[in-house]
């Protein structure tokens, strides 16, 4: 059998035609697995802009971990060095505790005993002084008194003397 040039295109658009039905829920399913690679494709750029941001905020904080590093270290020299200056206060505190302690025990021992007995002559002399300046005035009228009696007898002296 034969097939004439018209059987072959009947037969070859009938072929087209079952193919096209058959290919067409393929067509259907690749358009709906191309939008969903599209989507994948959306997705994935999403996710690497996602992932970027993440990378530039990791790096962000491994800056600032790493100044907060630097900045705790230094605080760590200052406490160090602080607690060196406490310390050293803490000695010159003793030893200041301690020399204020020899001054008390001399305070008691020595200067308290020796100003008492200066307050005990200061107050005797200071009384002896007194009386002996009431008496300092006394004599001071009595120079005066002495003074006006030797100056009149002085006067009678010289009329004795031009009379005689």
């Amino acid at each position: 059998m034969t097939l004439t040039n018209e059987d072959l295109l009947a037969l070859s658009q009938m072929m087209d035609t079952k193919l096209d039905t058959k290919l067409q829920p393929i067509g259907k399913k690749l358009d709906a697995v191309e939008d969903r690679v599209a989507n994948l494709e959306d997705c994935m750029t999403n996710l690497e802009n996602c992932m970027t941001n993440l990378e530039d905020r990791m790096t962000n904080l491994e800056d600032r971990m790493t100044n907060l590093e630097t900045r705790f270290a230094d605080l760590e020299k200052r406490v160090a060095s602080l607690e060196k200056d406490v310390n050293w206060m803490k000695l010159e505190l003793k030893r200041m505790n301690s020399e204020l302690m020899k001054l008390k025990i001399c305070q008691e021992t020595r200067i308290v005993p020796g100003l008492a007995n200066i307050e005990t002559c200061y107050l005797d002399t200071s009384f002896r002084y007194q009386m002996s300046a009431d008496k300092v005035d006394l004599v001071c009228e009595d120079v005066e008194v002495l003074k006006k009696i030797v100056s009149e007898h002085d006067e009678k002296l010289k009329k004795c003397k031009s009379c005689c």
